[in-house]
C-alpha cells in the first residue's frame, strides 16, 4: 500500500475562497466503486458548495493515487480547518477483520519499506499538484510519520509546507488509517489556521470522523 500519496493532493485549500455554507445535519451518503457509505457530519463542519466545491473537485481529480469521496470544512471558513476522506483508487474490497488490517498497516508503517512508501507517495502527491496547477501552488518539503494506534486507527502525523502567491506556510495534518466495512479509508484532519490545534487534537478529530462512517 502506498500511504504517503493519501496525504497530499487536496491538502491546500485556498484561504481566499468564500466561507463554507450552512451546515446540513443530514447524513452524507457516498459511494466507493459501488459500495455505499454514510457519514454523520460532525457539528460545526460543512460540505463545500459553489466555487468551493469546484476547487475541491479539482484537487480531488488531481490525486492520481486516491479517490476523495468526502471533503468537510469548518463552517464559515475554507482551507483552514478541514477533513478529507480518501481511499486508494486501485485497491479493491478487503476481506479481512479490522484488527488484522490495523496490525498489518502498523507493522508496515514502522518498517523501512513502509517509510520509503510514504516518502514516495508524498513525492507523487507533490508532482500531482504541480501538474494540476502549473506551479502556481506547490508542496515543499515536509515530514509525516507513524504516530501510534488504537482499536479504530493507525495514525500518522506531520507537517506539509505549501507555497502559493509567493507565500509559504505549514499545514499540520493527522491521519487515521482504518477499515470500514470492506474498504480502506484514510481520514486526514488538516489545520492551516494560525494557532493550529495540537497534533493530539487533530488525531482525535480524524478518529471521530472515521468512526462516523458506516456502511449502508
Amino acid at each position: 500500500m502506498k500511504f504517503g500519496a493519501l496525504l497530499i493532493a487536496a491538502a491546500i485549500g485556498a484561504a481566499t475562497m468564500s466561507p463554507a455554507s450552512a451546515q446540513d445535519n443530514q447524513p452524507f451518503a457516498f459511494q466507493v466503486k459501488g459500495d455505499r457509505f454514510t457519514l454523520a457530519i460532525p457539528d460545526g463542519y460543512c460540505r463545500p458548495s459553489g466555487e468551493q466545491l469546484a476547487i475541491s473537485r479539482r484537487f480531488a481529480s488531481a490525486d492520481s493515487a486516491n479517490l476523495t469521496p468526502v471533503d468537510i470544512q469548518s463552517c464559515g471558513t475554507y482551507g483552514e480547518d478541514y477533513v478529507l476522506v480518501k481511499t486508494p483508487r486501485m485497491m479493491g474490497p478487503l476481506a479481512v477483520e479490522k484488527s488484522a488490517f490495523l496490525a498489518m498497516v502498523e507493522q508496515q508503517l514502522q518498517s523501512e519499506a513502509g517509510q520509503q512508501d510514504v516518502a514516495k507517495g508524498m513525492e507523487q502527491g507533490r508532482r500531482d499538484v504541480d501538474t494540476e496547477f502549473g506551479g502556481d501552488i506547490s508542496v515543499g518539503a515536509g515530514k509525516v510519520v507513524y504516530a501510534g494506534s488504537d482499536d479504530q486507527c493507525v495514525y500518522m502525523t506531520g507537517t506539509i509546507n505549501v507555497e502559493a502567491e509567493g507565500k509559504s506556510a505549514p499545514i499540520n495534518v493527522a491521519s487515521c488509517l482504518t477499515l470500514v466495512g470492506n474498504r480502506h479509508f484514510a481520514v486526514h484532519a488538516y489545520d492551516f489556521a494560525a494557532g493550529s490545534a495540537p497534533m493530539e487534537s487533530l488525531k482525535a478529530r480524524a478518529r471521530d470522523v472515521a468512526t462516523r462512517i458506516s456502511p449502508r
